[in-house]
């Protein structure tokens, strides 16, 4: 090893030492322990230490009267076997170790200490990970990525005691990074003043480049144990996210997986399964846990730790510690409550105004921003404002699906209740909820409530629109006011179903009862001003037909009108009858969305009046022609068929009744696989380095893509390009921070095989070599040292070592545990060597290391005095040192 090696290793060998000496005395509470390779060779020290740390006294014999040799093996072996029966692992030492003296071996009992002790943590997780888990997701702003040279400026100590106590460093942003000594020795006598966080790292330590990671972490530790100051922080986060929940700890009470899923529903997400919890037995906790933590990835949240070990009752806090925190952590524009409606559904904002504050209709105001910030004039929402008994009501109909934010102005001043936000669902999915809440059972839900000064009311009666152009959307609609705001949108549009259709079947029998057969006859062909039910009417341009396949010759078929461009039947309405007399009467929404292979696809068709009697006959014709009979259902007011596509392309769906296709007939259905979309390319990547991967959605069908890169929940900005018309687009993103990234794939909003994609993103600039071989060796013995690497993977690491002669080869690389690695290789000729250490395509730090290997084989000594007389002593002797060399 090089002289400049060897003062480096030396420094933070030093940190380390007065860091860990300072944490002993810390435990003893007293200046004990001066020199830690001396004052814990007898081991009486040692003894007194394990037993503070385990919470218990030994009764064996311990020397501690100026022990001798033995005896101090004896006391030093009593406290490793004390450890030992508590499960901590001291490998490769023995009592003899610290007897002797050997740092290296000390330095390495302490850590396991620290780690046992202190972080607390039994998991097979390094605890580095699970408590820079926590930093990261305490403080996401600062990208932080290791322990060393994130925490030399002093700036991330003091966004931490922020974190944990706000107000007590709220100028950390602008801290001068030049002055890092200042920061650091400010930030740690506020921690030890007002955080009780004991000062057993110095501002000189924690600033110097040469601080070791184990240090760090054992200071931090004291932020993180049980009731220490970011515990506590962590926990305040919880309970302003769940008011109503009592939340102790963040250990035990989330073993059940309740607050959990709570939680994760506060955050944003959804735990469907919540009312269906069982905790009854362990097996029940771990179960409702393992359904949390599914909800907590959709949200882009995952857990270090697995349901096991948060459901168990002795489990420890720090994993769940950091999945709380980064739950907490959502940005709050991410768990903004959106009130639901849908595309050409009237939505009423009823505003309540305290007495004595009288506002005129034209002193209010509404300005409606969609989701990528357009504007959205008042005559293209169909703003209505209208006076109440007790405020006013302004009324809107939104255009088009997405999320939108509706702020609401009074004399040009915004209300205090405002922006309010909705999340506008296409017509495709208003059907989906009617069909689900006419299979349920309505009267058991209980529809909830919300409350703030101005109370959102969604309303789905039908609201007259002024005549539009062919081609665009008009609406038709009843002129009764029906009050049904109290209950969910589905409850309340199968409410108005049933209404209009027991309309429709009054009306048809008030006709046959009240007209003679020949007015009846005469109204086919010229029908009477009679009140025409409420509907809602699809007004669309239909496109030319497409020539007719072989397959559509030879079906059951007949020839049928030409095929919308939106395909959207009529819903509940009364038709002139020019063909079969009920034909008019059935109906079918249509396919708008496109349908996976291998999903079951229902046709609902819709029957009223007189029509439910009547013969369906559906049949769905494959893109290559194949024609499937559908076997057709009749229930009470509707027919159902169902066909599970297995080929992608255009189906067509023909529907007949009484022989005749009801109106829009064949529909059109769009079939999709997503397990036939390929990613290429994914695979290596850098901190700061933009990656690049392509997705191909030719073999596919017809279908949106979209990709969502995540790290730690927060969403990386990507681009997506297609490349022409090949249907293979080109991802690419730049990764902010060295770690775990989720790459969530989806094609027509499904997740495509594999996904989502989990990638190490490593940092070349923060990857650490130490280890005695790296700077010196010996010929024919195995040489190694270690490369520290977060985010990185064996593959990911290469190593060369090029010999003086010339000659280059690999050395092996061998994995020690997810972020240390331990490159082997064994040199054959001396001489300076050097070791090229690379990451993915990037040299680590410092590297190639220039490696001297000396050949002791070759070395001869002669001469050398077998014996000193006393009478020779302080005198010069001398022998002779030579080395053969091998040709």
């Amino acid at each position: 090893m090089g002289k400049q090696g060897e003062e480096a290793r030396q420094k933070w060998i030093d940190i380390q030492l007065h860091t860990f000496t300072n944490w002993i005395n810390e435990q003893l509470q007293g200046n004990v322990i001066q020199d830690l390779t001396q004052d814990l060779s007898d081991g009486v020290n040692l003894i007194r230490l394990v037993e503070i740390l385990q919470g218990r006294r030994y009764y064996g014999k311990v020397y501690d009267q100026e022990p001798t040799e033995i005896q101090k093996l004896m006391n030093v072996q009593m406290a490793l076997d004390a450890l030992r029966e508590d499960g901590v692992k001291t490998v490769n030492i023995g009592s003899h170790d610290i007897v002797d003296g050997n740092e290296k071996l000390i330095l390495g009992l302490i850590w396991c200490l620290v780690q046992r002790y202190q972080i607390a943590c039994k998991t097979k997780i390094p605890p580095k990970k699970l408590v820079m888990a926590w930093i990261q997701s305490a403080l996401p702003e600062l990208k932080l990525t290791n322990f060393r040279t994130n925490w030399n400026d002093g700036i991330a100590l003091s966004a931490l005691l922020e974190y944990c106590q706000p107000g007590l460093c709220p100028e950390w942003r602008n801290l001068d990074p030049s002055a890092a000594r200042e920061n650091c020795h400010r930030a740690i006598l506020l921690a030890e003043r007002y955080l009780e966080v004991p000062g057993i790292i110095s501002s000189d330590h924690l600033s110097s480049p040469h601080l070791d990671e184990l240090s760090c972490l054992t200071y931090l530790s004291y932020f993180i144990t049980k009731g220490a100051p970011g515990y506590r922080a962590t926990l305040k986060k919880v309970s302003l996210l769940l008011p109503d929940c009592n939340v102790e700890d963040l250990e035990h009470s989330w073993s059940d997986g309740f607050l959990l899923a709570h939680l994760v529903e506060a955050c944003g997400g959804s735990v469907p399964e919540i009312e269906r919890m069982r905790f009854e037995n362990l097996n029940d906790f771990v179960e409702n846990v393992a359904v949390v933590l599914d909800a907590a990835a959709d949200i882009g949240v995952g857990s270090l730790i697995g349901a096991d070990d948060i459901a168990d009752p002795q489990g420890e806090h720090l994993g769940t510690m950091a999945l709380v925190a980064a739950l907490c952590s959502i940005p709050l524009e991410q768990q903004v409550k959106y009130t639901d409606c849908y595309v050409n559904q009237q939505v009423n904002l009823d505003l309540a105004f305290t007495s004595g504050n009288e506002v005129r209709i034209e002193e209010l105001d509404v300005q409606v921003i969609g989701s990528s910030g357009e504007i959205y004039s008042n005559e293209a929402i169909q703003l209505r404002k209208s006076r109440t008994t007790q405020g006013a009501n302004l009324s809107l109909i939104p255009v088009e699906p997405g999320f939108l934010q509706v702020r609401i102005y009074c004399q040009g001043s915004e209300l205090p209740a405002s922006p309010v936000q909705l999340q506008v669902h296409t017509q495709e999915e208003t059907r989906s909820t009617s069909r689900a809440a006419s299979r349920a059972h309505p009267e058991n839900r209980n529809p909830g409530a919300t409350t703030s000064t101005s109370t959102v009311r969604t309303t789905v009666s039908p609201v007259r629109a002024p005549k539009q152009e062919t081609g665009k959307v008009a609406q038709i609609s009843s002129e009764t006011e029906v009050d049904i705001s109290h209950k969910s949108f589905a409850q309340r549009r199968l409410h108005i179903i049933k209404q209009l259709e027991a309309q429709h079947v009054n009306h048809i029998a008030q006709t046959k009862s009240h007209h003679q057969p020949q007015q009846q006859q005469q109204q086919h062909h010229q029908p009477q001003p009679h009140q025409q039910s409420p509907s809602i009417v699809q007004v669309v341009l239909p496109t030319p037909p497409p020539p007719p396949t072989p397959a559509q010759s030879s079906s059951h078929i007949p020839p049928a009108p030409p095929i919308p461009a939106v395909l959207e039947a009529s819903a509940y309405r009364e038709m002139p009858l020019i063909r079969s007399p009920d034909v008019g009467l059935v109906s079918f929404s249509g396919l708008s969305e496109p349908c996976s292979v291998g999903s079951i696809v229902e046709v609902v068709i819709n029957a009223h009046g007189d029509a439910v009697s009547g013969s369906v006959y559906v049949e769905a014709v494959s893109p290559s022609g194949t024609v499937h009979p559908c076997t057709v259902r009749h229930q009470n007011n509707s027919y159902m068929a169902t066909f599970t596509p297995q080929e992608v392309g255009l189906w067509r769906i023909g529907i007949l009744y009484d022989g005749e296709h009801i109106r829009g007939s064949p529909f059109a259905c769009q079939v999709f696989d997503s397990g036939l979309v390929n990613v290429y390319g994914l695979d290596v990547g850098l901190v700061g380095q933009e990656l690049r991967f392509s997705v191909n959605t030719s073999q596919a069908g017809h279908g949106n893509l979209s990709v969502t890169v995540l790290r730690h929940g927060r969403e990386i900005p990507l681009n997506i390009e297609e490349q022409g018309n090949s249907k293979t687009h080109q991802v690419s993103f730049i990764p902010d921070g060295a770690g775990q990234y989720k790459i969530h794939v989806l094609f027509n909003r499904m997740e495509i095989k594999g996904s989502p994609f989990v990638l190490n993103i490593a940092d070349a600039s923060s990857v650490s070599t130490y280890g005695e071989n790296l700077r010196s060796a010996s010929v024919g013995k195995t040489a190694s040292f270690m490369v520290h690497a977060v985010g990185a993977d064996a593959k990911d690491i290469s190593a060369y070592v090029t010999a003086p002669s010339g000659g280059k080869f690999p050395a092996k690389i061998v994995t020690l545990d997810d972020v240390t690695f331990q490159i082997e290789w064994t040199p054959n000729e001396p001489g300076e060597h050097s070791v090229d250490v690379m990451l993915a395509d990037q040299r680590v730090p410092d590297a190639p290391f220039a490696c001297n290997v000396g050949a002791p084989d070759l070395v001869h000594v002669r001469n050398m005095p077998r014996r000193i007389s006393p009478s020779k002593l302080n005198t010069d002797h001398s022998f002779e040192n030579s080395k053969t060399l091998k040709t």
